[in-house]
Parts: structure tokens; C-alpha cells; sequence
């Protein structure tokens, strides 16, 4: 997988954490599982989670989505 920034940790109660921009990210779970998509499909604009299994992030390049 092409990307373009390093793994940032997480935490749902902390906005500093969330990507700053809307764009392709591979997020990384608490099992060790990987997803990749939009960060807004991932991660709410407007409001905090109160919990989230998603423990990482990474933007990647937009040629590494599956076709969605």
C-alpha cells in the first residue's frame, strides 16, 4: 500500500487525534485489522465518539481505495 504519512494513534475523546482533512486514510483497529476509505466515513466531523474500536491512522494515496 502506497502512502503518504505515518501511523498517528487515536483517541476518540481527543479531536486533536482525528485527520485534519478529508481525504483517503488506512485506519487501524484494535484487533490488528486494517480499513482503508475516507476519513469522513471513519470519523465524524461535527462530534466526538464516545468509544472506538479504531486505535490509528495513516493517509494513503487516493490510487490505493478499492473502487467504492
Amino acid at each position: 500500500m502506497h502512502h503518504i504519512s505515518e501511523w498517528h494513534s487515536f483517541d476518540p475523546r481527543d479531536r486533536q487525534t482525528y485527520p485534519k482533512v478529508d481525504a483517503p486514510v488506512q485506519v487501524r483497529y484494535e484487533s490488528g485489522a486494517l480499513s482503508v476509505g475516507f476519513s469522513h466515513d471513519f470519523f465524524p466531523p461535527s462530534h466526538y465518539f464516545l468509544d472506538s474500536l479504531i486505535t490509528g491512522s495513516r493517509y494513503i494515496k487516493e490510487e490505493a481505495l478499492p473502487d467504492l
